[in-house]
């Protein structure tokens, strides 16, 4: 049985922010929507995270990078060379792909996915930018090229986004906060 630790020093992208060393890389209503771990054996840097569709249908349960398909009839894993896809069957739109220690980076994970909360909140992690409570809009981002930095233990949140709002990011960098997105009621 492989031994997983909360991962406190790490470098990885979800969806399009850079997020090191924060402890919840994503929060809705307090509660970590991803949360990443390290095997302390391999060094291996893993995530779990539950995926649904609209309307809370479950797709996937992602658990240490390990993927358990709740929808075979709709959706299909691809995996590769370090990187594992889930894939509707349909129209053959990836709904979520975990790469893993990625060439020539100091990344030791990259996530997107297509996420909805329990109460389908949208939240799109899109390899170059991320959506927080907004899809389909062509309104540029609300930030842009930002990094947000503190000492190692902050106990703060990089971003909070309150009432359920919604936030466009782009090519933006969190570290060391206790959470990086914090979505409140």
């Amino acid at each position: 049985m492989t031994l997983w630790e909360p991962a406190n020093s790490y470098s990885a992208k979800i969806g399009g922010i850079y997020y090191r060393n924060v402890t919840n890389p994503i929060e809705y209503k307090g509660i970590p929507l991803i949360s990443l771990a390290k095997n302390p054996e391999t060094g291996e840097l893993a995530a779990t995270f539950k995926l649904l569709g609209p309307n809370k249908s479950p797709i996937a349960q992602i658990k240490n990078n390990s993927i358990n398909l709740k929808d075979k009839n709709n959706y299909t894993i691809l995996s590769g060379f370090k990187r594992t896809s889930i894939v509707e069957k349909k129209t053959g739109r990836v709904v979520c792909e975990i790469k893993k220690r990625i060439k020539d980076s100091d990344l030791e994970i990259e996530i997107s996915a297509l996420l909805f909360t329990d109460d389908d909140y949208p939240i799109i992690l899109h390899p170059d930018r991320s959506k927080f409570g907004t899809a389909n809009d062509n309104k540029p981002p609300n930030i842009a090229f930002l990094k947000l930095t503190t000492n190692k233990g902050n106990q703060a949140s990089a971003i909070a986004v309150e009432n359920r709002g919604g936030i466009y990011l782009l090519g933006v960098e969190i570290e060391n906060f206790k959470s990086g997105i914090s979505i409140k009621n």
